[in-house]
């Protein structure tokens, strides 16, 4: 028996005890999921690390939208702690499968931000609410109206009333 328990020992003093954990990028550690001393699993997760040097906003659609995104779509992404500063970024990615958010199958988008250079001394925590407008297309030189200012005309054109100084209206056509 003292041969067998001096074995096990000899096993278990050569075992190693600290283990070299690699991670796929460099950053902060934003999170230790174990404690000194637990069993730790195969496959299971330990520690998040985020990469704060390119931070990324992670985003969902209505399904609809999905087929008008794109990877290199430009976005502006305003969040609810900085109402009055938007950053600017790009989608990277697009998933190819909707996801369940909140029991409604959503697109899911990482939008990466852009020059974080202009926040300062501020910083942004990871989890941060945010709205993220993802850019489909652009005009130059545009006036905007309110799609409820359009009217139909024939042959699918459409026109605005405008007011003119003497306040009569004239139905002016546009270009959408």
């Amino acid at each position: 028996a003292l041969k067998a328990a001096e074995a096990e020992l000899a096993q278990v003093q050569s075992t190693q005890l600290i283990l070299d954990m690699p991670t796929p990028l460099s950053g902060r550690v934003l999170d230790i999921a174990c404690a000194e001393g637990d069993r730790i699993e195969q496959g299971q997760i330990v520690l998040t690390v985020g990469d704060m040097e390119n931070p990324s906003v992670e985003g969902y659609l209505d399904e609809g939208d999905m087929s008008m995104v794109q990877v290199g779509s430009p976005a502006v992404i305003l969040f609810d702690v900085l109402p009055d500063q938007s950053l600017s970024g790009v989608v990277t990615q697009v998933d190819p499968a909707l996801v369940i958010s909140f029991e409604t199958k959503t697109g899911r988008v990482l939008v990466q931000l852009d020059d974080i250079s202009r926040l300062g001394s501020r910083w942004l925590p990871v989890g941060l609410n945010a709205t993220v407008d993802i850019v489909g297309d652009s005009a130059e030189n545009a006036v905007l109206i309110p799609t409820e200012a359009l009217q139909g005309l024939s042959g699918g054109e459409y026109g605005v009333y405008v007011v003119q100084e003497d306040g009569q209206t004239t139905l002016k056509p546009v270009t959408t």
